[in-house]
Parts: C-alpha cells; structure tokens; sequence
C-alpha cells in the first residue's frame, strides 16, 4: 500500500536532486551512505515509481522526480513560514531571520544593514548564511530563508517566479581592480586593449559576475592571461599582491579587503544588479521587514561611496 514519505525523507529527496550523489547527501544528512540508499528504497516503495536513476558516478532524477520537486519545495516553505510564526507568537519581542546571500554581497552592504537592525531589534536573532546564487535562490523558493541577495543576470529565477518576488536594490557595473601604484590608475576607464599583455582575474562563471564577463570576453578577446578563481575576494588579495587585475564587484572596494586597493570600470560595461529575492507569500515577519529597511538604507550609503570612486551606480526605483 502506497503511502506520503517522512518529512525526514522528503529532505534526503531533496539534497538528492542538488547533489545526485548518495554518498554527498549522507554526509550533509550525518547519516551512512547504505543509510540513504536504503531510504531511498523505501519512498520509491511508498510512491510506487522509481525516482531515481543510478549510474557508476551519479543518479539521475526521473520525470517522476521532477514533477514531484516543486510540489515538495511548497511544503517545506509553507513549513518554514509556520515555523517562523510560532517563532514571533511565542517570544514576539524576539524570534530569528534567516538571510541567504552569495559571498560578495557579504563585503559591505549586509554587514551593515545586520549592525544597524542588531541596534533596533537586540533580541532577534539573525543567521547569514552564504550560498552560491543559484542555492540562494533555492533557499529562499524553499521556505528555509526569509530572504535572499543575489546579482540578477535577468532570468535565473524566472521559473520560481510564481512562488518569488524580486526587487531590485542596486544597479551598478563590474571593475578592475589593482594597486594604487598601477599605472593602470591613471585611467578613468580601462579596456581589454589597456590589459594585453596583463594577468586578469576572472571570477568562476558559476557566479553572476563570472558569466557575464566572460560574454564580454568571448565577443572582444584580446590577448590576456585569464586566471580563473571561485570567488571575489580571492580576486582582490590576488590582485594586491601584483599576480594580475582583478575583475570583481565594485561594493568589494568599501569592505575591509579593498582597503588600499583601485577600482576602474571595465569598458565595456559588465552590469551587475543586486537583487533581493523574498517569497511571495504574505508569510514575512515585522523582524524580516525591519532588516529590509536596514537594508535599503546600507544600499543608500553604498551607493555614494561608489559614486564618489567615479563608479556608476544608482539605487533601483
């Protein structure tokens, strides 16, 4: 007889379509590889259709898998948002947020925005957690995160859309960065043409920045030594020890490991929009809409202080 999964197993369902690894999801679950094997097992049993291909390496998700996904993803946000409520019923002075962002954003804006809300709210808790964007995007889709920060290349989320909204805090544009002693520092733009013959540090392209670099790379490649890293502060500590240019988040220049470092835009312009990703339920708490406004207001700041680097950026309206 055919009968609903554990909420237990509905999680290792859903690290198995993230990871489709047995023995990864039983290490991120605390449990033995034969362990999930065999609770793999038995949902397949209790579903009656077999959710998962195997392979030598890796498993793949069935079309069954797939259609039962987004079904699941609702379930564990309409169980977050119960978990947060009954969070802000029993201590409504208190209670927690959860905050998935991507790394970058970590460096100025957040940081900010989480001391000024600490002031205001000393008795809530704040957990920031950071995810690769396409995780962030999943946490917040999935109920574990009342909010996320990303850069928008304009469409990841799209699919999600009918259980997101996205609201545009920041418009601005990739730079290169470098020591002040430079010469590259004389300029007010700098081109491919000015980095030939330069080492260039290329953020993966499994972040936002990453891809649409290299876009610009592949349509006016110009003889230049990339050295690709997976993240933006690798970019800018390798930069200031003089092993190439950086290319990376402008807002990394106003955090404590730009200090001393340059930033020019890179022409052409690389656009890089910070996004805020929240559900579109009615589910956000007073303590969730308090760190909004701190938010918007660190964007504020922020903003400024890259404008007045001779960096274009705005607040979105």
């Amino acid at each position: 007889m055919y009968a609903v999964p554990s909420l237990r197993h509905l999680e290792m369902f859903q690290l198995l379509m993230r990871t489709h690894n047995l023995t990864t999801t039983a290490r991120l679950m605390g449990v033995s590889q034969p362990a999930v094997s065999l609770a793999l097992k038995e949902v397949e049993n209790q579903t009656g259709f077999r959710l998962f291909n195997r392979n030598s390496r890796r498993i793949e998700p069935t079309t069954e898998a797939i259609a039962l996904q987004p079904e699941i993803e609702r379930l564990f946000g309409e169980i977050g948002s119960l978990t947060r409520k009954i969070s802000d019923l029993r201590n409504p002075g208190g209670g927690s947020i959860n905050v998935a962002s991507v790394l970058s954003l970590t460096a100025a804006v957040l940081p900010r925005a989480a001391a000024g809300f600490h002031r205001d709210h000393p008795h809530v808790h704040v957990g920031l957690y950071i995810h690769r964007y396409v995780d962030v995007i999943a946490q917040v889709r999935e109920g574990t995160a009342d909010m996320g920060f990303i850069y928008s290349a304009g469409g990841e989320y799209a699919e999600a859309q009918h259980t997101m909204m996205a609201e545009k805090l920041i418009e601005t544009q990739l730079v290169c960065i470098f020591r002040a002693s430079d010469p590259l520092a004389e300029k007010r733009r700098i081109t491919l043409k000015d980095l030939e013959g330069r080492g260039l540090i290329v953020v993966s392209s499994q972040t936002v920045p990453g891809l649409l670099l290299r876009r610009r790379l592949v349509e006016r490649r110009g003889s230049v030594d990339v050295l690709d890293i997976n993240n933006a502060f690798t970019a800018v500590n390798l930069a200031r020890e003089g092993l190439g240019v950086g290319l990376a988040d402008p807002l990394l220049l106003s955090a404590y490991c730009g200090a001393g470092m340059v930033g020019r835009p890179f022409d052409p312009p690389v656009a890089l929009t910070m996004t805020m990703l929240t559900s579109r339920g009615d589910n956000r708490c007073k303590a969730a809409a308090g760190f909004v406004h701190h938010v918007k207001a660190a964007a504020v700041e922020e903003v400024k202080k890259l404008t007045d680097l001779g960096i274009n950026a705005q607040i979105c309206s």
